[in-house]
Order: structure tokens, then sequence, then C-alpha cells
């Protein structure tokens, strides 16, 4: 208690693979529902197609491997490999690269129709990042099953500090947001 009172910004390692988990399964939610709407959000047919979404939503903000093409099968496929990098980031299997791959198709999957998205894929596309620079698969994963020296079980880093500040913004501004008059 006193290691976290003099520095508050170690991150616990087994505490982070478990936010790795949870998310994850998150992810894997979030993409099950998502693909039950596949052709009314992402394809051509739908309510979004990709001349609408570039008149609409122009710029590099929108940059998204789903605006590559509108038909269902190529939607599939993204999605498809979408589930096969949250697979193995809940594994914990290749996790750095695990963790990029499903950072960077969730992203893509929701630049592609700006008008599913609210404040938690916001979030998660944050810790994704994040994630993308601290050891998440130091622990509870398939990385690391067979190495069963005595480990450090905390880190501090640029990465951490980054990640607690965002996590802390999140709550006090949602507070803030609540309490204020307007």
């Amino acid at each position: 208690m006193t290691r976290f009172i003099s520095n508050p910004f170690y991150l616990d390692l087994r505490s982070l693979a478990l936010s790795r988990i949870c998310i994850g399964i998150c992810l894997l939610c979030n993409l099950i529902i998502c693909s039950n709407s596949l052709t009314a959000f992402y394809t051509d047919s739908g309510v979004m197609p990709r001349n609408i979404l570039h008149l609409a939503y122009g710029g590099f903000r929108h940059l998204s491997l789903n605006v590559l093409s509108g038909s269902f099968s190529y939607q599939v496929l993204i999605f498809v490999l979408a589930f096969i990098s949250t697979i193995a980031l809940i594994l914990g299997l290749y996790s750095r690269l695990a963790v990029f791959l499903s950072w960077f198709f969730f992203l893509s999957i929701y630049n592609r129709n700006p008008l599913v998205v609210d404040g938690g894929d916001d979030a998660i596309k944050l810790f994704l990042f994040w994630f993308c620079f601290l050891p998440t698969a130091k622990f509870f994963s398939f990385d690391n099953r067979n190495n069963l020296e005595t480990r450090a079980t905390t880190i501090k880093s640029i990465s951490s500090f980054a990640f607690i500040v965002q996590l802390s913004c999140i709550y006090v501004f949602s507070a803030l947001l609540k309490t204020s008059p307007h």
C-alpha cells in the first residue's frame, strides 16, 4: 500500500492481463452484435454507402479497411479476421500482434459507419492503443505459459502513466459532466 501511495503510476501485470482478457471479451461480444447487422451498417446496400460516407465525413478521419469494398463477402472477411485477432488477444497468443490487429480492426470497423459509434467504443479503442505499449501477456497468456520463473508483478512506464491518466480522465470528466448544472 505504501508503494501505491508513494507512486500511483504502477500497474499490476496480473490486473493488466485480466484487463486484456475482459477487453477482448467485450470486443468479441461487440463483433457478434455488429455482425448481426453487417448488411445494414457496413455494405454499400445499407444505410451508409461508401460514397455517402465520403461526402458526409470526408477526410482522413474515416480511413478504414472496410471502405475498400462495399460487398458483403469483403465485410465478412474483415469481421472474420477481427474475430481471429480478438480470440488471440483473449488467449494471449502472439500478444503484441494480437493487440495491434485487434485495435486496427476495431478502429477500421467503427470508422466505416460513424452512426453506430458511441463513447464506449472510443474508450475501448484508446485502451487497445495503450495495450500496444504495455506488457499485457506477462500473465494468463499462451505466450508465457512455460515461463515459470519468478517475475515482476508490476510495471512503471510512460505507457502505464498514460493508461492510468486516460482511465482517470474518463471517470473525472464523466463525474464533472453529471454534476454540472447545464
